[in-house]
């Protein structure tokens, strides 16, 4: 995944932002990685949640100076559903 609009450019703006989304990208079970937003976040897409999923960009980010936290989580396989009310 990539935007081929912006995403170069904001990767340039950001230290080891780059190299960041890079080491996201090769991690085991990573099957697409992206820059989102504004370039506050990196998105990394895995088949499964592994403990360590994200840590290389975390680490990364941090010998950069920049202060950075991993979410892990699961995605919604149900959706959004509500019940009609009589």
């Amino acid at each position: 995944m990539q935007d081929r609009l912006h995403q170069q450019r904001r990767l340039e703006l950001v230290p080891g932002l780059a190299a960041a989304l890079a080491a996201l990208a090769a991690e085991p079970g990573c099957a697409a990685a992206a820059l989102s937003g504004s370039g506050p976040t990196l998105l990394g897409l895995f088949s499964e949640v592994r403990p360590a999923a994200g840590d290389s960009a975390q680490r990364i980010l941090r010998e950069h100076g920049i202060g950075a936290s991993v979410h892990r989580v699961r995605p919604d396989l149900d959706g959004l559903w509500w019940e009609a009310r009589s």
